[in-house]
């Protein structure tokens, strides 16, 4: 069955690919735009997500999957509850990918692998509308082409 649910978010920044590169592949700039408690930047590292959603806490881990630099940035997504108990049976990926055009660089940020998890329309719903409220791709354009 072909993954049909996947978040997807693309937005040009006017900035060099090794510009945002330096935004996302820092501890900083990776915390100031999404947030992580814990980022190993680097191939296999950690990421770690601890967040209040709605009145309750969730944890969401995972290991950097792709390093590619100036190129892709790639992390599994596995989401936890307050216990550390898992609430998926399998993690989905979130995938950063950079491309040069013009001056600047294309922005696609795929979130996939809703189709494996038991309530898969829900939980896609509910991460695309959290992806889109939260217009992550503008205050990373904000970041990378320095007007904060």
């Amino acid at each position: 069955m072909p993954d049909d649910l996947v978040v997807e978010l693309t937005r040009k920044i006017n900035a060099p690919p090794a510009r945002v590169w330096d935004v996302v592949s820092s501890v900083d700039g990776l915390r100031e735009w999404l947030g992580p408690k814990t980022y190993e930047p680097r191939e296999s590292g950690r990421i770690l997500f601890d967040v209040l959603h709605n009145d309750q806490r969730w944890v969401m881990f995972g290991n950097i999957t792709a390093w590619q630099p100036s190129e892709r940035l790639a992390f599994t997504w596995q989401e936890f509850d307050i216990n550390k108990l898992a609430c998926w049976p399998h993690p989905t990926v979130v995938s950063i990918d950079l491309t040069a055009d013009g001056d600047g660089t294309m922005v696609s940020l795929s979130h996939r692998g809703f189709d494996k998890l038991p309530d898969a329309e829900e939980q896609y719903k509910g991460y695309r509308q959290g992806w889109e409220s939260l217009n992550d791709l503008e205050k990373l354009a904000t970041m990378c082409e320095g007007s904060k």
